[in-house]
């Protein structure tokens, strides 16, 4: 029963995530503006319809699994991924996250970034581009984390990586429990790499 309501307590905080991650204040106006010529939405209709910015034309959202709370869509060759999902940073030290989200057998790293608060990892596995990015959020207590594949022909990608990088690190303490204190002083633990940087992605 735990891990049921942990569980949707993730999902919930997930959508709040992805709704956020493309919010900007002119989007916001924009869908106050409109309210009542197309009625009210919920938050994960909401969240679904912004986060398709983060992903390429035709890319299709994937059906919700019950056992992982993980936001993924899939181009329409299925040959390219994007996954959004929330990691409680209790589940395991940080340090060990770290290492885990930077490496996986089979991968070759061509680019790998990090500090205290955050890493973020590409590369080739195979004939296939990665590229992850991990945050301490919610003052501490959560990772907010992005996973893209894509075949390394695949042209047109780093503006999407980028943009979804950017995202979830300037957004890293929204889209957290309205319990948890975001204040800049128990949040940024590390320095964050610029968003003008880009993510390294091909």
């Amino acid at each position: 029963m735990a891990d049921s309501a942990l569980s949707g307590m993730q999902r919930i905080l997930l959508i709040s995530l992805l709704a956020v991650l493309v919010s900007t204040p002119a989007d916001a106006r924009w869908r106050h503006h409109h309210h009542y010529h197309h009625g009210p939405k919920t938050a994960q209709h909401d969240s679904a319809q912004q986060s398709r910015m983060l992903v390429p034309p035709g890319w299709q959202r994937q059906p919700a699994d019950p056992n992982w709370p993980v936001e993924r869509y899939l181009s329409p060759d299925g040959t390219g991924s994007f996954s959004a999902y929330i990691t409680p940073v209790a589940q395991e030290p940080i340090a060990q996250h770290m290492k885990t989200v930077a490496f996986v057998d089979g991968e070759q790293i061509t680019r790998l970034r990090g500090e205290r608060s955050w890493i973020e990892v590409s590369g080739f596995k195979g004939d296939r581009i990665f590229y992850r990015k991990s945050v301490l959020a919610c003052g501490g207590t959560s990772w907010h984390e992005i996973a893209f594949e894509y075949p390394a022909e695949a042209h047109g990608m780093k503006v999407f990586v980028d943009r979804a990088a950017n995202a979830v690190e300037i957004n890293r303490d929204k889209g957290c429990p309205a319990s948890v204190a975001t204040s800049n002083a128990s949040s940024n633990i590390g320095e964050q790499p610029s968003a003008n940087q880009g993510s390294g992605a091909q």
